[in-house]
């Protein structure tokens, strides 16, 4: 049992985000953005993604150091931030392209984190070549930019291949990821999450 653990290695913590600033022009011209990790200037728009969940962020450093993190799944052990044991599994929540932005790319991603169960965490995390494709509900576990409410959103959560990051759907229809998921994003929305993100 957990044999998980053995897998789950400490990160480096992700840089803080600006907040967004109002007075940024936006524009629904077609665009290319300078990679902070490669230093290239890419073409079309980067996903926006999340090193790690909020509840961890939020922990002092000695809280920190008691957890079990890799770029897949977090553990915040029992007794460190409440009495039980939290499991986080970082997913991919996916956007179509409408309008101008459709004429650059067909969608725009976040990279985010969701709470789930420790049945459906050792499922993903234990998951080898030829496992089973499953479904299972969690909850958003991150704060996105230029998203309003979006932590504790429930989510329907698709699990597919080894070595692939599972798929988040948002359970309400008449939250706002729940509709861009449906309707799609235009570029002028997907440009100010990339800024309010800082990238």
């Amino acid at each position: 049992m957990f044999s998980w653990l053995r897998s789950l290695i400490k990160r480096p913590e992700p840089p803080s985000v600006p907040p967004l600033d109002p007075e940024q022009p936006q524009s629904s011209a077609p665009r290319s953005f300078a990679c902070k990790c490669c230093g290239d200037i890419h073409t079309g728009l980067p996903d926006v993604t999340h090193r790690r969940p909020d509840a961890i962020l939020l922990l002092d450093a000695n809280a920190r150091d008691s957890c079990f993190e890799n770029s897949d799944g977090c553990v915040i052990p029992a007794g460190v931030a409440g009495p039980t044991a939290k499991y986080f599994l970082r997913g991919v929540m996916e956007f179509p392209f409408i309008g101008d932005g459709a004429a650059m790319q067909e969608r725009f991603g976040f990279g985010l984190w969701a709470e789930v169960t420790l049945e459906h965490f050792e499922s993903v995390i234990e998951c080898e070549p030829g496992c089973a494709a499953s479904h299972f509900q969690g909850i958003v576990a991150t704060e996105l930019p230029a998203i309003e409410h979006s932590t504790g959103v429930p989510l329907h959560i698709e699990h597919r291949e080894h070595g692939q990051r599972p798929f988040f759907f948002v359970n309400d229809p008449d939250h706002e990821l729940a509709r861009l998921q449906s309707e799609g994003i235009s570029l002028d929305k997907a440009f100010a999450i990339i800024h309010a993100a800082g990238l």
